[in-house]
């Protein structure tokens, strides 16, 4: 990414905010939350896409709770 700077800053951020925008798009959204999953990786759990931190927070259960 080449980032041009010129003499309204407002329009240089617009244009930046904008390419950010675009790359965020490009990428799987999570199943749960519904975010774009910008980790390095991701769980494929019956051709759904989870994120690390929901799989951890929806899924992952301590054992003391079972026993």
């Amino acid at each position: 990414m080449s980032f041009f700077r010129t003499d309204d800053p407002i329009a240089d951020f617009d244009r930046y905010d904008a390419e950010q925008q675009a790359k965020l798009d490009k990428l799987p959204e999570c199943s749960e939350c519904g975010h774009p999953i910008q980790d390095e990786h991701f769980y494929l759990i019956n051709d759904e896409c989870i994120c690390v931190d929901c799989l951890n927070d929806n899924y992952k259960k301590r054992i003391d709770e079972f026993v």
